[in-house]
Parts: structure tokens; sequence; C-alpha cells
């Protein structure tokens, strides 16, 4: 049995991220959006973070990470054009349990889809509050 579960690193993820003033928004991606996570997800979280904190806000998730479990493996993605990201796997997490944070600057406007995702955006930011699933991408189960 694994010791660190999705849940933990999600809230290990939001704690850290509602405490960092330069975050405007924050939201979980990925599988979890389209309500598909399972056994072989990951955890796609992305920030809205003040121009000049994208590293240090790097520095305190993958802190706060390490804290919850040490990281074992890091991968820098290189060469992003508007956003920075990393991914993480951790010791006490499942093989597929890795985390993939990206954080985009927030005067840079992303180019790529916003397909579905819930943002918590701060009273006040510039941050968008919400995405929705367009309907031409609506599940049909």
């Amino acid at each position: 049995m694994n010791g660190v579960t999705r849940a933990d690193l999600i809230a290990v993820l939001r704690h850290t991220l509602e405490r960092i003033d330069a975050v405007d928004a924050a939201w979980e991606g990925g599988s979890a959006a389209f309500d598909a996570a399972d056994e072989l997800s990951d955890v796609d979280a992305v920030a809205v973070v003040a121009d000049d904190a994208i590293d240090t806000t790097f520095a305190q998730v993958e802190a706060a990470l390490h804290a919850l479990s040490p990281v074992t493996l890091r991968h820098d993605v290189v060469a992003t054009a508007g956003y920075a990201q990393k991914f993480y796997r951790l010791r006490d997490a499942g093989e597929f349990l890795v985390v993939d944070f990206s954080s985009s600057a927030a005067a840079t406007r992303c180019s790529f889809a916003r397909s579905s995702c819930t943002a918590a955006a701060r009273p006040g930011s510039t941050g968008a509050a919400s995405w929705s699933r367009p309907a031409s991408m609506a599940r049909t189960t």
C-alpha cells in the first residue's frame, strides 16, 4: 500500500498555493477536470502567478511536496512559451501518482485550449474565476 494518496497531494498543493500572495488562481486540470481520474492518473495542477514569482512558487511547492514525502525524481520541462512546468515523483506515492505542476505569469495569456477547469481565483485578482467544458466536448455516458 502506498503512503501518499491523491487526496494528500491535492491538499498539500492547495494549502501551499493558497498561502502564496503571488498566486492569483490555481486549479486542478487533466483527467480530474473531466471527472475521469483513476488509479493511473497523475495530479495536474496549474497556477497563475505574479510575473516575478514563478521560481519562488516552484520552490515553495517543491518544499511542500518534499515535506509530505521525499521527491525522488523531478523533470523540468524546457523551452516552454508562456509557462513553466515540472513533474515530481514522490517516494511514498504510487508509480503513476506524480505531480504535473505548471505555472504561467499573470501577464501572459495562455494560448493553449482551456477545456474544463475550475479555478480558485482570489477576490480582486485578474485570474479567471472558472472555465467550463465546451458543449462540443460534453461527455456522453
